[in-house]
């Protein structure tokens, strides 16, 4: 009986030796070993299709979404029936200027009023009775309306600037 237990004894020991140099046959596993190793994947799982140039040849060009410029809309803004030459940019610019310069006069005939009234240029307050109150908020309502029109103004003046850069427009024609 010594005998057979010894013999089980080294079977066991000569599979378990087997086992351990077949893997070590194989060396140990690395992350990459393992991440390449398929996972358990249903097999009712349908296989991914992978599209090719000659797969999207054959279809319509209004089922494609493109991202980007659509030329259509850019067209429609640019296109003009005036050419964009000197004169054009010239008027521009020079219809700007004359809303500016229109109320900087009216600006200052508003403070020319108001210095009438107050009866000094100096920045005093005015002498009882040449205002009422309504009156003087009226006038500061005005005032502060004008000056909203001339920084609006200004302001697109400054944009069709940035404009006529961007188009190369030479500065000369806007002056």
């Amino acid at each position: 009986m010594s005998r057979h237990i010894l013999s089980l004894a080294m079977l066991a020991t000569l599979a378990w030796a087997g086992a351990a140099a077949a893997q070590s046959a194989q060396g140990p596993e690395t992350p990459a070993d393992a991440a390449s190793k398929p996972k358990d994947v249903p097999a009712d799982t349908p296989a991914k299709k992978v599209y090719t140039n000659d797969d999207l040849k054959g279809t319509p060009r209004s089922d494609v979404s493109v991202v980007g410029k659509n030329e259509k809309a850019g067209k429609a803004a640019t296109t003009s029936n005036e050419p964009k030459n000197e004169a054009y940019w010239h008027n521009r610019a020079q219809k700007l200027r004359d809303q500016i310069a229109d109320v900087d006069r009216q600006i200052a005939e508003f403070n020319r009023q108001d210095q009438a009234a107050t009866g000094s240029s100096a920045p005093q307050p005015p002498p009882p009775g040449a205002y009422t109150v309504g009156a003087r908020s009226r006038a500061s309502a005005q005032l502060e309306r004008l000056q909203n029109r001339k920084a609006a103004l200004e302001q697109q003046m400054e944009q069709l600037q940035d404009e006529a850069r961007k188009a190369g427009v030479p500065p000369g024609w806007l002056r």
